[in-house]
């Protein structure tokens, strides 16, 4: 009786879910598995000495240095609650980002069975993407912004607007990027005559994130931003898209570079990437305006309530933050999932499977990226063919981006079709 009241709350979502269970828990159990025996060291473990602080009664911040944001610690200090090691916090953290992963699943449904008949199809794409990256998924907390934001976008274009404003606030305040979303939802609600509401999500997002900041600030005002300048302060990291281009060109001896490792990175330095370091935060600025103002004009304009623009502005916006950066982790490819996932519910089968062969050999690359150029490597500099496996996926999330452009274009007067473009 319970069970069915529970899974009745999911709709038609939840056979779809229960899919994504049955593949992906036995996944998740093997993937634990061999990476205990493998003695390679989690992430987690970091994570675990922040929760280990955070139960001492130390604040972030001020007792301790952290580089996430406030929210992010509120979540890496709950699996702490249900372990007693390392160990035993990494598999309370794998199934906390489990769960994360599975209510994204629901939303995808929801927001896919808008643009396709058979949404169910679309949660199997996004489980796909899901263990294709689980390292990333279970090893580090990106997946938890990234469902925010997902179900943020949901409730704000469904009408739930307050609650879908706190989300992705809260997102925000996990991981920075998903505060480039606001504005695009914004301009939406604005191009439609409604500026006291757009108001009113903007007090709102505010409210949220002073309640967020404000222990912090208390504490001590000094450190309360300290993750903010922890990351301005980063130099480009390898593999970003800049610092991979300046390695090539080192690797053909046409600049000098210095591998160092800090901040939590393997960064390069020199005369040519201290250059651009600096030129980058003022470019993304730019990148970031245009996307924007050109969402602006497009907006109004398209067929339809403008929901699907929308969602393609948002997978713009977050492309162009991790390809015009001077860091791009490789979990960052995470952030990117429901996207891909909801470009083959809105797309004729034809035009996403390139993107989605673009995206699955982005992926590859990437995880072959961590077997040469961490798990392999030794000493501070970067092989060639490190460096190579580096730029050749830089160059596929930028044709990636590329083909975003094209297909927004083409989509934006285009009513809406099923993954097989009917």
């Amino acid at each position: 009786m319970y069970a069915k009241r529970f899974t009745g709350m999911f709709g038609d979502a939840w056979p779809s879910m229960a899919r994504y269970c049955k593949i992906f828990l036995p996944v998740l159990v093997v993937y634990l598995i061999i990476f205990t025996l493998s003695g390679i060291k989690s992430e987690t473990v970091l994570y675990f000495s922040y929760a280990e602080q955070m139960v001492s009664g130390n604040m972030p911040y001020s007792d301790f240095a952290a580089e996430y944001p406030p929210f992010a610690m509120l979540l890496i200090l709950v699996p702490r609650f249900f372990s007693w090691d390392p160990l035993s916090y990494q598999v309370a953290f794998s199934v906390l980002m489990f769960l994360f992963m599975l209510a994204g699943a629901y939303f995808v449904y929801m927001i896919c069975e808008d643009y396709t008949d058979r949404p169910g199809r679309c949660v199997d794409v996004y489980l796909l993407f899901s263990l294709i990256l689980i390292d990333f998924v279970l090893d580090r907390y990106d997946a938890a912004p990234m469902v925010m934001a997902l179900a943020a976008l949901y409730l704000l274009l469904k009408g739930k607007e307050d609650l879908g404003w706190i989300l992705l606030a809260l997102a925000a305040m996990t991981k920075l990027y998903p505060a480039l979303l606001a504005p695009v939802v914004m301009i939406w609600i604005i191009r439609r005559g409604r500026i006291r509401d757009a108001a009113r999500g903007l007090v709102i997002c505010a409210i949220v994130c002073v309640v967020c900041m404000l222990p912090f600030i208390i504490a001590d005002p000094g450190t309360a931003f300290s993750f903010l300048t922890y990351h301005a302060e980063r130099g480009l990291q390898t593999e970003s898209v800049v610092a991979s281009f300046i390695m090539v060109l080192s690797e053909l001896g046409l600049t000098e570079i210095t591998y160092m490792f800090e901040y939590g990175s393997d960064n390069i330095y020199g005369a040519l990437p201290d250059l651009l370091d600096g030129a980058m935060m003022p470019l993304l600025a730019v990148v970031l305006v245009a996307v924007y103002v050109v969402f602006y004009r497009i907006t109004g304009r398209e067929n339809g309530d403008g929901r699907r623009t929308v969602l393609m502005a948002c997978f713009a916006v977050t492309l162009a933050f991790m390809v015009v950066n001077k860091v791009l982790s490789s979990q960052y490819l995470v952030w990117i999932i429901p996207y891909m996932v909801m470009l083959f519910a809105m797309l004729p089968a034809d035009r996403w499977k390139v993107s989605g062969w673009i995206f699955i050999a982005a992926v590859a690359l990437t995880q072959l990226n961590m077997v040469v150029n961490y798990a392999l490597r030794t000493g501070t500099d970067f092989s060639t063919v490190g460096v190579m496996i580096i730029f050749l996926r830089n160059l596929l999330l930028l044709w990636l981006s590329w083909k975003l452009i094209k297909n927004a274009v083409k989509s934006i007067r285009e009513p809406a079709v099923d993954a097989d473009g009917v």
